[in-house]
């Protein structure tokens, strides 16, 4: 471990340079603040022990100095003094000293000094590294959020179903990389066009996994999965929202354990009558908007 003193009394410096160096220690013994300046400036050194007076500039400044420096490590600075009124440790404190040792100095008590330093500095490390593994790990952690935030999102709709008689629009704006929201307007068949909201209690990957599965569910594309569809001999018939929402309800209960549970609405339009049948489950209803009438919610 390297220390660094700032001592402007010839023995002081010299007795406390042999002591750290019989202690193992690797020191540079420096003669006023500006020469510890620079020495620390061109150095890493992980103690500093400064005298407070010193001609030029004194202990006080060059601690400010040292603290004005970004180091990859903590340092550690000693105010060897004399002063011992509060406020003058009061002072040193708020300069940045870490701690004091009176003048002329104790070998015990600076033994003590040193050793509650390099507890010191050996925490700031842990504490360092503890904090660059939280960062590689919540960085991690975004990467594959976003990535499942895409994801999630390929699930939305690309384009409306074509419909002469209807126009389809929607907007989606999660609060969170992952939502528990989901919709899609869909062909059910010939004559009919499904489309649905849902909505999974809380944020987050666990309302986003509920609502990735129910939208698999929910989707045209796999019959044998899909509950839209009921199959019999005659091959397969669009069930009503009702029944779909009814088919939703017996395989997904309320989780009783973390309370999560999804409200859904879920309608079909048919283009022959042009009539929109659908249920609500939880979920607000619909709104009529009408050019006379303004915008109302449609009664069930």
């Amino acid at each position: 471990m390297k220390i660094i003193i700032a001592e402007d009394e010839n023995i002081s410096r010299s007795l406390l340079k042999r002591t750290l160096e019989k202690w193992g220690y690797e020191v540079t013994a420096t003669e006023n603040g500006n020469e510890a300046l620079e020495a620390f400036q061109n150095n890493n050194f992980s103690i500093v022990i400064t005298d407070w007076m010193m001609p030029g500039m004194d202990g006080i400044e060059l601690v400010k100095e040292i603290r004005q420096h970004e180091r990859p490590d903590y340092v550690y600075v000693i105010l060897l003094t004399a002063k011992s009124d509060k406020e003058d440790l009061v002072l040193g404190m708020n300069a940045g000293a870490d701690d004091f040792i009176s003048k002329p100095f104790d070998r015990d008590e600076l033994r003590v000094r040193i050793s509650a330093g390099k507890r010191v500095i050996g925490l700031e490390k842990d504490l360092s590294k503890r904090n660059k593994d939280l960062e590689a790990a919540n960085h991690r952690m975004k990467v594959d959020l976003e990535a499942a935030a895409q994801i999630q999102k390929a699930l939305l709709p690309e384009k409306a179903p074509d419909s002469k008689a209807l126009d389809i629009a929607w907007k989606f704006y999660p609060c969170d990389e992952l939502a528990g929201d989901i919709l899609n307007a869909f062909r059910l068949s010939d004559t009919e066009i499904g489309f649905y909201v849902l909505d999974v209690s809380g944020h987050g990957v666990s309302a986003a996994l509920l609502a990735v599965t129910l939208s698999r569910m929910l989707s045209p594309v796999s019959e044998e999965a899909s509950l839209l569809y009921s199959l019999n001999g005659n091959g397969k018939e669009v069930r009503s929202p009702l029944e779909v929402a009814i088919q939703l309800n017996k395989r997904f209960q309320v989780d009783m354990q973390n309370g999560q549970y999804f409200t859904f609405l879920y309608g079909t339009y048919n283009r022959k009558d042009r009539r929109i049948r659908y249920v609500s489950a939880g979920h607000p209803g619909l709104v009529h908007v009408s050019p006379k009438e303004g915008a109302r919610m449609v009664e069930v």
